[in-house]
């Protein structure tokens, strides 16, 4: 019987992972997910701790693709975008748990048609997101290097409306529960690439400010900001003008956490109306 008779529906939809020494993650994680999907793909970039046998050992429709890291998040997810067969492309982390019967959900997303991409916030109040479901269309593709996005090709491609997952979808991430500083650390030189390669594109300024922030390096981040928002352009296209408001927003955040982190040091606190804009700016989670 196949995949898709067994479910009783049909979710024209792919799943797709990139993993890198995963292995207890996908079992826990991927596992309990793969007979709901017509087709799975993992993009490994060079595990060597059994993950790419575990998938070599399951079910057919389950397809693993080597690719050599090359400190480029869009060019793996990439990979998996060449790949794809279904109509619509979900994708997971392995660190994170998907409870199963939401796959449903996804389904009933995919049906309001392709004018539509599905997003998901991992920490409530966050005015950041992550779109997790999306039509595969041509000329759909991740780019930037680090903090990779899709939105610019979906809107191109004719994606009207970004629209999050109802009730109960929820989705539990341990990597967004703390940002290691590694995982910064990591992330800062890759978007000095972004910019380096790519300096019009504003949204990188924002992703790099932050991951300052995470650091304790405030005031690097607020330069970063400052040289972005002095920047002159005569047309601002509308994500530009979202990149520009977003970089206001993380500098006063930023000068916020900057003040907290020296009254801490203080033995004092914020005022209460600068400790309620620091947490409405998600400064305190």
């Amino acid at each position: 019987m196949s995949v898709k008779k067994s479910l009783g529906y049909k979710p024209d939809i792919s799943l797709c992972v990139i993993v890198k020494d995963e292995l207890e993650n996908l079992k826990k994680n991927l596992s309990p997910l793969i007979g709901r999907f017509p087709e799975v793909i993992v993009i490994d970039t060079g595990s060597t701790d059994g993950t790419r046998h575990h998938v070599d050992s399951l079910t057919d429709h389950v397809r693993v693709i080597d690719f050599t890291w090359v400190d480029d998040f869009s060019a793996a997810r990439n990979q998996y975008l060449k790949a794809a067969t279904c109509k619509w492309i979900y994708w997971m982390d392995a660190d994170e748990h998907l409870d199963p019967s939401y796959v449903s959900i996804l389904k009933k997303c995919s049906k309001k048609g392709k004018k539509n991409a599905w997003a998901y916030r991992y920490q409530p109040g966050m005015t950041t997101f992550q779109i997790k479901l999306f039509p595969r269309m041509p000329g759909v593709k991740y780019v930037m290097r680090c903090h990779e996005q899709i939105y610019p090709s979906l809107t191109k491609a004719g994606v009207k409306k970004i629209r999050f997952f109802p009730e109960p979808f929820k989705i539990d991430n341990p990597s967004y529960a703390e940002t290691p500083q590694e995982s910064s650390m990591r992330n800062i030189e890759l978007l000095k690439l972004d910019i380096q390669e790519q300096p019009a594109y504003l949204m990188s300024y924002v992703h790099l400010a932050y991951d300052y922030c995470n650091l304790g390096r405030y005031d690097d981040g607020i330069a970063i900001l400052d040289s972005m928002l002095s920047k002159k352009s005569v047309v601002l296209s509308g994500q530009d003008k979202q990149a520009r408001n977003l970089a206001v927003a993380a500098k006063q955040m930023i000068s916020l956490q900057k003040k907290l982190h020296t009254k801490m040091g203080e033995g004092k606190s914020l005022k209460r109306e600068e400790m309620d804009e620091l947490i409405r700016l998600g400064g305190i989670r």
